[in-house]
């Protein structure tokens, strides 16, 4: 018994959904197009350049040259060479040091992928002068110099656009379900059995300008019948 009532839900929820289907596509799509159009007109592109140096020091001199990179005094001649907007703070918090052995590597991030080059080279540039004046260290040899990257960190994602339509769809069925309890019609002879509590022994076909018109057509063509046989 509990079998059979799981397979008549079963398929009451397929019936509902399927009966407004139409409101799941239209919400899924609208959601999905939302979500496309917000990430279209939010998204950032970030771009990194990165400069490659030599530093022969040990690695006690080396530790204390690295940490003159992000000094106030460094960063705001960047700033000031540069013409650059925002303070040094700000500037800080876009360059990024790695080193690995005796190799430095500056790198900084910038939504213009020009300005990004420039600052790294700049940077690079600034710190190896200071260094010779603070520390009367000039042993450097720059590998590598930061060049133009057309190519973003932060390439665009779709992401937005599927969450967007699996939250239409959710939202979708939960209102389709939402109108199935509020509407109290009765869709077949089951629902009437039910909310009667007594068995249907008939139904009344609807009736269409299309079934009449064929209905019509069937007396004619019995009445022609009956004259000829009568004949």
């Amino acid at each position: 018994m509990k079998k059979v009532e799981k397979e008549i839900n079963l398929k009451k929820i397929v019936s509902v959904i399927k009966h407004r289907i139409w409101m799941i596509i239209v919400l899924s799509f609208l959601a999905a197009l939302a979500g496309g159009i917000y990430n279209q007109y939010t998204y950032v592109p970030i771009y990194e350049a990165s400069t490659r140096t030599l530093v022969k020091a040990d690695d006690n001199l080396f530790a204390q040259l690295t940490a003159l990179i992000k000094e106030p005094n460094i960063l705001e001649k960047v700033v000031s060479e540069l013409d650059l907007p925002g303070s040094a703070a700000s500037l800080g918090s876009k360059i990024t040091i790695n080193q690995s052995s005796q190799v430095l590597v500056i790198s900084v991030v910038d939504i213009d992928p020009a300005r990004a080059a420039n600052i790294a080279n700049t940077v690079t540039e600034v710190f190896i002068k200071d260094a010779a004046v603070h520390y009367d260290f000039t042993d450097f040899e720059i590998f590598t110099s930061a060049e133009e990257n057309p190519w973003p960190i932060n390439p665009k994602s779709n992401k937005l656009l599927i969450v967007g339509f699996i939250l239409g769809a959710g939202i979708g069925i939960g209102l389709i379900f939402l109108l199935d309890s509020l509407d109290d019609t009765t869709r077949n002879s089951r629902d009437t059995e039910e909310i009667l509590g007594i068995p249907v022994l008939g139904k009344i076909s609807k009736m269409t300008k299309k079934n009449t018109n064929m209905k019509m057509k069937k007396q004619k063509s019995l009445s022609i019948r009956g004259e000829s046989i009568g004949s």
